[in-house]
């Protein structure tokens, strides 16, 4: 028996072990529309998600009847938005920047040295980006108060952008190479 009767027999066989996978009647037409038909419904349910407002107690119905909470997605930029909530004296930070092992402890420091306290974070990290969203309850002067915590979640984002962080755009633990000519 030579090598390529085996190949033949095994590529026979996994042919064999996929045409099981569809049923009978599936035509290569109706596969093809089946496919097209749920490409439509997820790009509609992904314009749903990006369309509804960034809270997560509202809900999104799909087309297909299931519900989602809004996703967060961190932005392709380094970005901080800071937002009153009306009523409770809360302060929403958003910010979205380069994730990095140590980035949770530096925002606890940030809001120590703002005087704030964490009510509420979420966070969600995406193909080496990540997004929190923490609701602060601040101590001091409102309007001070938000200054400091802007400059101190500016660091934060800062400290995760390497070009940024230091003046040679090199990160701390990298040192330069030197090469000569």
């Amino acid at each position: 028996m030579s090598i390529e009767l085996v190949t033949d027999s095994n590529d026979c066989c996994g042919q064999y072990c996929r045409m099981g996978l569809l049923p009978s009647d599936a035509d290569k037409a109706s596969l093809l529309g089946e496919a097209v038909r749920r490409v439509r419904e997820l790009k509609k349910t992904a314009a749903a998600l990006a369309s509804s407002p960034e809270t997560t107690e509202n809900p999104t119905t799909t087309s297909a009847g299931a519900t989602l909470n809004k996703v967060m997605f961190p932005s392709e930029t380094d970005e901080l938005k800071l937002n009153r909530c009306e009523g409770s004296g809360l302060i929403r930070a958003s910010l979205s920047c380069e994730d990095r092992p140590e980035m949770i402890a530096d925002m606890i420091e940030a809001l120590k040295g703002a005087e704030a306290r964490a009510v509420r974070a979420e966070m969600s990290t995406v193909g080496g980006r990540s997004k929190s969203v923490v609701w602060v309850e601040m101590a001091g002067e409102a309007d001070v108060a938000v200054g400091t915590l802007r400059r101190a979640l500016r660091g934060v984002i800062d400290k995760s952008n390497p070009l940024a962080a230091s003046g040679q755009g090199l990160p701390r633990n990298k040192r330069p190479r030197y090469y000569h000519f």
